[in-house]
């Protein structure tokens, strides 16, 4: 299912030309809110549908749905449509700051450094690594600070040992020998796009577990 409004709308729109529309929910704790919220909007029935496996496919969902329909708990629009729109709105815009802020520390990183942003690779986005550009910027920072201190605070940031992601990071900033065009500039802005990037990921966290603790209100999700 689509996690975009317009998108999602036009399914639901599409959908409701053929009749009326049920939205099965197969386990409301980790289900995105966003298509819960805009069926909502546009009149449709949503209801939650529980089983013993929490990553039950959308498809075995539709059809315990259709064999028991006496197990659908229907959601009441009047105890939560308010709570779920603001909070979809607001989960949706952070979603889309975040992209914003990891396309844009992508760019300045391999603009500057490409060996440094293909070492940091798919963990650019993650915590840990924004922590580290944070305290110690980019490469420049990095270098400054030397590998033993950078393993140290990563240790101390991690649960896992970090030595070979910090190992990968330096093996890749010896591989540059260019100079860096503006490296200030480029340090500050690294700091700021990390540390941006980082409120709004543990903002959207917070999101989630607001919905998580609205939905345990419901009497179906205590069964």
């Amino acid at each position: 299912m689509p996690q975009d409004d317009n998108e999602l709308r036009e399914l639901f729109r599409f959908l409701q030309q053929r009749g009326e529309v049920l939205l099965v929910v197969g386990e409301p704790r980790t289900i995105s809110y966003l298509p819960i919220t805009v069926a909502m909007d546009l009149g449709c029935t949503v209801a939650y549908l529980f089983s013993e496996t929490p990553q039950t496919k959308a498809c075995t969902i539709a059809e315990l749905a259709q064999q028991m329909p006496d197990s659908l708990k229907v959601v009441p629009n009047d105890q939560v449509f308010s709570q779920l729109k603001i909070l979809a709105e607001s989960d949706e815009d952070s979603a889309h700051g975040i992209t914003r802020n990891i396309n844009r520390l992508d760019a300045v990183l391999t603009g500057i450094h490409p060996e440094l942003r293909q070492a940091l690779g798919g963990k650019l986005s993650n915590i840990g690594t924004l922590d580290l550009l944070i305290n110690y910027g980019g490469p420049t920072g990095l270098k400054q600070a030397g590998r033993t201190a950078v393993l140290k605070f990563a240790r101390n940031q991690s649960r896992k040992d970090p030595v070979d992601f910090i190992d990968a990071i330096f093996d890749a900033l010896d591989k540059q020998t260019a100079p860096i065009p503006g490296p200030m500039t480029a340090e500050k802005i690294i700091k700021y796009v990390a540390s941006h990037l980082k409120t709004l990921k543990e903002y959207r966290i917070g999101l989630v577990g607001d919905i998580k603790e609205m939905l345990v209100d419901f009497p179906v999700a205590n069964e």
